[in-house]
Order: C-alpha cells, then structure tokens, then sequence
C-alpha cells in the first residue's frame, strides 16, 4: 500500500541527498535510515551480547561521558 505525504522542500532536499543512486526509492531510502524501533526486551539482548569493556576502557569513557 501506498501513501501521499506532504513535506517541505528542505525536507525533500535532505531525503534527496541520501538517496544511494536514483534506482533508490525514498520509501528505501527513509526504511535504510530508519531501522525500526525496538521493545526494552530486545535491546537488553544486544546489549548482553557486546563485548566488555577493558577497564581503561571504562575509565576513558566515564571520563568523556562526565566531561
């Protein structure tokens, strides 16, 4: 299915830049750089997944983080 909407022509411009080559559709466009939303549930799964950080690590971005 398909829908009209109305956006402003800096809106248009931006969407326009980001376009791969003119093969890519805007619907393409905006679901590549729009990836969908995600529930607590699944983030916290990723985020378990993720290597740890050495302890510099941490401290460095504490560090930057606090800044």
């Amino acid at each position: 299915m398909t829908k009209t909407i109305n956006i402003s022509d800096e809106a248009y411009e931006r969407l326009s830049e980001r376009k791969k080559d003119n093969s890519e559709s805007f619907s393409q466009v905006i679901v590549r750089l729009m990836p969908k939303l995600k529930t607590f549930e699944e983030l916290r799964k990723e985020w378990e997944k993720l290597e740890k950080l050495s302890p510099e690590d941490e401290k460095i971005l504490r560090t930057a983080v606090n800044e």
